[in-house]
């Protein structure tokens, strides 16, 4: 692998981690607001919000990373390790709301 790439994957999983916690600590006030007894509904649906903004702004995190190095040689071939970093936050952002 070569250091272009490694340093591609390193920009993406920091600016991954900020957005991570940024929206999970949003996640938390928002949801310590609901009384999950009476509403439910409301609280999945939060949930589902949370998720689908945290999707948007790590593909947005992506596209920022892979247009910063848009015509390096080196960056081609990198999207689908960004795809499946996207998935693994994702499913460990998940996990994490599942917990709270």
């Amino acid at each position: 692998m070569s250091s272009l790439t490694d340093h591609i994957q390193q920009e993406f999983h920091d600016r991954a981690r900020e957005t991570f916690f940024a929206m999970f600590h949003a996640f938390q006030s928002a949801a310590s607001k609901i009384d999950r007894n009476k509403n439910e509904y409301h609280y999945q649906q939060l949930k589902k919000q949370y998720v689908l903004s945290f999707e948007k702004e790590l593909q947005a995190v992506g596209h920022s990373v892979l247009d910063k190095y848009h015509g390096s040689s080196q960056a081609e071939g990198i999207d689908p390790v960004l795809n499946q970093f996207i998935k693994d936050y994702l499913h460990r952002f998940n996990q994490k709301i599942l917990d709270f």
